[in-house]
C-alpha cells in the first residue's frame, strides 16, 4: 500500500465511531478554511497505513499532502 494522498485527509478508525480528537480536528481544521476529506478505515487498511506511518495515533492527518501525525501536531502546526 501506497499512502500517496494528495490535499488534507482525516484517517479514522472505523472501531472508534466517537473519537473526540477526530472531531476536534475536523473543528480545527474548518475554523482554518481548510477543506478536508475523511476516511474511516477498517483494521486491516489501518495497519497498513500504521505500517508506512509509523504510528498508531487516532486519527491519523494528511495535511496538504504531507503526513504529520496525528491531534497534537495538527495543533501544533495551526495554533
Amino acid at each position: 500500500m501506497d499512502l500517496n494522498l494528495k490535499g488534507t485527509v482525516i484517517i479514522k478508525h472505523v472501531n472508534y465511531p466517537e473519537c473526540d480528537k477526530c472531531d476536534k480536528c475536523a473543528e480545527i481544521l474548518l475554523e482554518h478554511g481548510i477543506k478536508y476529506g475523511t476516511i474511516i478505515a477498517d483494521k486491516s487498511i489501518f495497519g497498513e497505513i500504521m505500517k508506512i506511518t509509523n504510528s498508531q495515533n487516532v486519527p491519523q492527518i494528511i495535511l496538504n499532502g504531507e503526513y504529520i501525525g496525528g491531534y497534537e501536531e495538527l495543533t501544533s502546526r495551526l495554533n
